[in-house]
């Protein structure tokens, strides 16, 4: 995508039902066509689309994403080892929320929703088991707590 783009971080709805943005720059004024607009809030497909022919209504290019975990959580793999989750750049409550939204979105659109309800529920039983607070590769626990000879 080529061009200007709109500055709208912090302006755009968490549901379809609420309105989408103005001009940033101009509160209350549309969005100036020729504009790209940018959304990497966690959406349904239903409400990209909404969000989409709004735009294209005021001819404004749309690309819709999700930024679903901070980069420096990719560069982890030795806490893993370690047995240290920390939490601070996203916590399992925070992707119990993510893991609920994808597993809603996979019911709505009519796909299989088994996967993301396993996800969901192991998350939920890390967050049980007191890990609530730690970041997502703290799912590792169940597993390993799983794989206990006690355990089956």
């Amino acid at each position: 995508m080529t061009g200007r783009t709109i500055d709208v971080s912090g302006h755009l709805p968490r549901t379809a039902g609420d309105p989408l943005i103005t001009s940033p720059r101009a509160p209350g004024r549309p969005a100036p066509a020729g504009r790209a607009l940018v959304n990497l809030n966690s959406g349904t497909p239903k409400e990209a689309h909404a969000a989409a022919s709004w735009a294209a209504e005021r001819g404004v290019a749309y690309l819709d994403g999700a930024v679903m975990v901070p980069p420096p959580l990719v560069e982890q793999a030795p806490d893993l080892g370690a047995g240290h989750y920390p939490g601070d750049l996203g916590t399992l409550h925070m992707n119990l929320n993510a893991l609920e939204h994808i597993a809603l979105t996979c019911e709505e659109q009519g796909v299989h929703t088994a996967q993301p309800r396993l996800m969901r529920e192991i998350a939920a039983r890390a967050i049980e088991d007191r890990h609530g607070a730690s970041n997502y590769l703290a799912v590792f626990e169940v597993f390993k707590k799983a794989a206990e000879p006690d355990a089956r």
